[in-house]
């Protein structure tokens, strides 16, 4: 079975292209199908996560991916798909921290904790010693919180959220 907390949200699909089931999928971090990889593209269809099969994908732009997805051969069955987000498997995700900091343009995303807790909000983003860190800002209180790929539970571009594992103790 597919279980949600195993993948991440990579990107949403924007709209349709054409009439032959083509999708328009802008992505939020890099995604690259290579022949010796699962061909598989995952929508988050009611919060769960169902796979596609990719016949086709084509690069048209930094972000803008056309992609066809097996029996889906209409504008009308692509529809219904627009606007959800699309997902991968966490251990296929090769994230590189800066990237994620800087392309995505996370200052003032809301840092959530494995319990759904809010911290705060991301003030800046900064090296230190080849760790990446959040400074997050809680009212007057700052706080410093390391980032790591295996520590992210999900990144939402359309709520501003990213929601970590966070270390007992690390924020007190």
């Amino acid at each position: 079975m597919l279980e949600r907390e195993n993948f991440i949200n990579i990107g949403t699909i924007i709209k349709t292209h054409g009439f032959k089931g083509l999708i328009k999928v802008d992505f939020i971090l890099e995604f690259d199908k290579t022949e010796d990889e699962d061909n598989f593209l995952f929508i988050l269809i009611n919060n769960k996560v169902v796979p596609f099969y990719i016949e086709n994908l084509e690069k048209i732009g930094n972000d803008i991916t056309l992609i066809k997805l097996e029996d889906i051969d209409t504008k009308e069955e692509v529809q219904q798909y627009v606007g959800m987000d699309v997902c991968i498997q966490k251990e296929k995700v090769n994230i590189d921290e800066k990237q994620l900091a800087n392309s995505l343009g996370i200052i003032n995303y809301s840092i959530i904790d494995q319990d759904n807790k809010k911290i705060g909000l991301i003030n800046d983003v900064f090296d230190n010693a080849g760790q990446t860190l959040f400074q997050v800002l809680d009212g007057e209180k700052e706080i410093l919180i390391p980032f790591h790929e295996d520590l992210l539970i999900d990144l939402d571009a359309d709520s501003q959220t990213i929601s970590l594992q966070i270390a007992d103790g690390l924020i007190e």
